[in-house]
Order: C-alpha cells, then structure tokens, then sequence
C-alpha cells in the first residue's frame, strides 16, 4: 500500500526513538559518521591546497596498497564474530583473528625487506621507495581496528563507533594542517597524520565490556582453534578473496592512471573519489554495521523475514540518494573549481562520472553481507571478479579511444552494470522482486548519459 511523505517520516521517526531498533542503531552510526565526515569534508579544501595533486597521488598510491593488503591480514574472521552461537566460540576465533594478524604482518615486513626493489619495479610504484616501512604498520593497525569493529558490532556498541570516528577524523586532519604549516607539505605529512585515526579509533572501541573480556579469556587447545577454523573456513577461502578482487575493483582507477598517465592524474582522481565517498562511506558503513547485525538476528529467527527488510533497505537507500547524487554531479565540478582552485579542476569533472557510480554503490554494498551471512560467499567470489575484469576493460577501452577523461567513464558504466547484476544475482537468491532493479538500472544509465552530455556543454 502507498504511504504518504508524512506517513514514511512518522514510521521512520517512530523506528527512531525505539530503543535498540534498527532505525536507531542506523541512526546512532550515521549521524556519528556524518558529522565525522563534514568535518572532514570541510577540511579538505586547505589540505589539498597546501599539498598539490602530485604528494596527494603518492599518498592515495600508498593507501591503495595497504586498503587491498589489510582485510587479508585477518582473513576477515571479524566479520564472522557477530555469527559465533556463544561467548566462548566467539573467544575461540578472537584468538585465531589475533594470530592470523600477527603472523600476517611479520610475513609482510619480511617479503618487503627482502624483495623491496622487484615489487617496485614490476608494480610501476617506485614513488613508494621511501615509504615502504609504512605498509606493515598499517595493514598491523588497521587489522587491530577490523578486530574491535567486528566485537563493537557483536555487543551492539554502535555509539562507541561513531564517536570514534570524530575524534580520530579531526586529530588526523588538524595534524595534516599543521605538518604542513609548521614543517612542509609532503607525502610524508599526509601518510603520518592519516595513520593517527586507526589507533585513535581502536582505543576508542575498547568499551568496558570489551576491556573486560580482553583479559579473561581463557586458553585454548590447537585442537579446539582447530574446529573453529573448520567451522569458519569459508571466510579464508571466499570472503578473503572476494574483499580482496573488490578492493582491487573500487582501487583499480588508481593503479591504472599511475601506470598509464602520471601522479598529478592520480591526485585528481583521488581527491575526486574521497570526496564522493564521504556519502558513498556514511550510508555504507552506517548501513553496514547495522544491517550486517539485524540480518544475522532475521536469518536465526525468521528467515523468510530477510527478503522484506532487503527490499526496504535497498528502496529507501535509492529513493533518498538518487537526487542527491544526480544534483551533485551536475554542480561538483563547478564545486572544485570555487573551494580547490585550478589545480583541482580535472578532479571536479572526475567527480562527475564518479558520483553515478557511487549511487549504486550505496544501494548494494550494505546488502553483500548476505552472500557471507547465508554461506554463499562463494557466489560473491564470482561476482566480485567478474566486476573486476569489467572494470579494468572499462577503463583500458576508455584510455585506448580517449584519454584519462574517457577511462572514467569507461569505469563508472562498468561500475554500474557490475553493482546491478550482482544486486540482480542477490535478489534472485533471496527470491525478492527483481523487476525493480531492471527499472532502476535504465534510470541510473540514463542519469549517467545525461550528466556525460551535460558535461560537453560546459
């Protein structure tokens, strides 16, 4: 039955102010994030003027690297704690998470001290020489703040999350800033101060619940962490790989311009994308966190129920972002040009293309947990390299008929079409109605036509 605005506003204000529902845990994360990331977003503007494209594409090259490198180092067992039946199976694979990440940092620290100078040159990352030593410490601090995520989403410590987010956003940023202004702008400035939110993020995390369970666990035999890794083994075998060919998809643009065009190309791109990720990230982690914890409850409880709560999640996400997103790639790149300068104007045009992509993105993300949390994540897999090979030939037919600007395009029609067959794939699985997504692909196909017209007229 059609509800009215005034009704949709009533229900979702009521689902509010509901303790512990999802709308109030959806809410909790998302406001915390969201001022997390204005903060960030209104700061941006003076760090990408004190630092210049060329430092901004070594830093974003950097990132590249340790944000496919890190959701291995844990095999992504965190994302299996909100999924353990009881307290001590959860204890169990805690402590293989732990040593999965410790034994996956020093493996790491050894390869790149060993075999440094033949990674650089097979990769084309020889801007990265001097920086090397970053790589383990991150990938080790950030697989320490996946751990105390995925127990904050066990006990349901969402405030805790978001107010994190905050501090360590605004830390990060402010010494950025001040690296800058007191020492000099280099790569080096923003690789420090963006390494300070992990740690900031994991004490953050470590509520009194977790402190206290910290140090009571008991030991446990090889032969009990064994049967917990039988029993979890699909995340090491399909989840891992299928994080991993995902970050490899969304992070391909920026390899692909290193190699093919230069740092300043990589700057703009990546400046572009950060920015148009700050909504892509709020709605996704916030809907993530939240859904990830209330699919899992549906699917013990009443599986049929799944379905239903999909297709609301997946309209609501859709009716609310499409606008906006279309609104803001029509204005960005008259956006970077006012608050970035001319140095930044090929990010704002990136933008553009970059914002289409991200609406489907945002629709289909929070709803991929369902792959891991109904044992397919083999099908996951699957759709994750196919949308890694459709996206590398977007952007390598794009740059063979066009340039940097064509590569672009070529990556966000793959994007799309990649983002809605894996959504089509899912919602066939969960035999949802799937005539609703054949209908909001033509309208995002056409929405991303309009804005590529748009663009040769200005």
């Amino acid at each position: 039955m059609w509800k009215s605005p005034f009704q949709f506003v009533d229900q979702v204000l009521h689902g509010v102010k509901s303790k512990g529902s999802f709308a109030q845990n959806f809410a909790i994360t998302f406001s915390g994030n969201m001022i997390a990331q204005l903060i960030g977003f209104l700061m941006t503007p003076i760090i990408a003027r004190l630092y210049g494209p060329s430092m901004y594409g070594v830093f974003a090259l950097l990132m590249s690297v340790v944000t496919n490198l890190a959701p291995v180092s844990t095999l992504q067992f965190p994302a299996g704690f909100v999924a353990a039946q009881d307290d001590s199976e959860f204890a169990k694979l805690l402590r293989v998470t732990w040593i999965t990440l410790i034994t996956f940092t020093v493996l790491l620290a050894c390869i790149l001290a060993v075999a440094s100078e033949p990674i650089l040159r097979f990769f084309n990352i020889s801007d990265l020489s001097y920086y090397l030593v970053w790589i383990p410490v991150y990938v080790f601090v950030m697989g320490v703040d996946y751990i105390f995520a995925g127990w904050n989403i066990r006990v349901k410590q969402f405030k805790r999350g978001a107010s994190a987010k905050i501090v360590s956003l605004l830390t990060s940023k402010a010494t950025a800033i001040a690296w800058a202004i007191f020492l000099t702008p280099s790569a080096l400035g923003l690789i420090a101060s963006n390494f300070l939110t992990y740690p900031i993020e994991s004490i953050s995390k470590l509520s009194r619940e977790v402190r206290t369970a910290f140090f009571r666990f008991s030991k446990f035999s090889r032969q009990e962490l064994g049967v917990v890794v039988t029993k979890y083994k699909s995340y090491p075998l399909f989840v891992t790989p299928g994080v991993f060919v995902a970050n490899i998809s969304n992070f391909l643009p920026i390899f692909y311009i290193s190699y093919a065009f230069d740092r300043s190309m990589v700057g703009n791109y990546a400046l572009a994308n950060g920015l148009v990720s700050v909504p892509l990230w709020l709605v996704i982690h916030s809907s993530v966190t939240v859904f990830t914890q209330k699919a899992a409850e549906t699917l013990q409880q009443a599986r049929s129920e799944v379905a239903p709560i999909s297709l609301t999640l997946y309209r609501k996400l859709f009716l609310v972002f499409t606008p906006l997103m279309f609104l803001a790639a029509l204005a960005s790149k008259f956006i970077f040009l006012v608050v970035f300068g001319d140095l930044w104007q090929q990010a704002g045009e990136f933008s553009s293309y970059l914002c289409v992509a991200a609406l489907v993105h945002i629709v289909y993300s929070p709803l991929s947990v369902l792959f891991r949390l109904t044992d397919n994540e083999h099908i996951n897999l699957s759709l994750n390299i196919f949308s890694l090979l459709l996206k590398g030939l977007g952007l390598w037919l794009g740059a063979k008929f066009g340039g940097v600007h064509t590569s672009i395009i070529g990556f966000g029609l793959a994007s799309i079409v990649s983002g809605y067959s894996s959504l089509f794939v899912l919602f066939g699985m969960l035999k949802a109605n799937r005539w609703v997504l054949v209908r909001d692909f033509f309208i995002v196909c056409l929405i991303g036509i309009f804005i590529v017209w748009f663009h040769t007229l200005i």
